[in-house]
């Protein structure tokens, strides 16, 4: 049966999809999905990804090239290379534009 029976493919207004199993070349969607979209794999952007509200990351993350303009880390934090910081650095109550330090630093607030 063709599509054209149904009258093109612009002519279906409302249709509801139950399938066990979908196997595609191409999946587009014309307009925006409200509401949650699972993938239980892996999932691959080779061009750009806005992200327009929160990102949750629930295990090990490896980002390069990083620019944001807030960083809320409530754990650990490793920096294994070369940190840099134009600016101030605030630690609670200690504010510089100045820090040295060698061997091992803990900056508790």
């Amino acid at each position: 049966m063709s599509w054209k029976n149904f009258g093109g493919v612009n002519q279906i207004k409302q249709s509801n999809l139950f399938a066990r199993t979908i196997t595609t070349d191409d999946i587009i969607l014309r307009k925006s999905y409200a509401g949650d979209f699972n993938i239980n794999g892996s999932i691959n952007v080779y061009q750009d990804a806005d992200i327009s509200n929160n990102l949750k990351v629930g295990l090990t993350s490896t980002l390069n090239d990083v620019c944001m303009n807030t960083l809320i880390v409530n754990d650990t934090t490793f920096l294994n290379g070369d940190t840099v910081i134009p600016t101030n650095l605030t630690v609670g109550n200690i504010i510089t534009s100045t820090f040295q330090t060698t061997g091992n630093t803990q900056m508790n607030s």
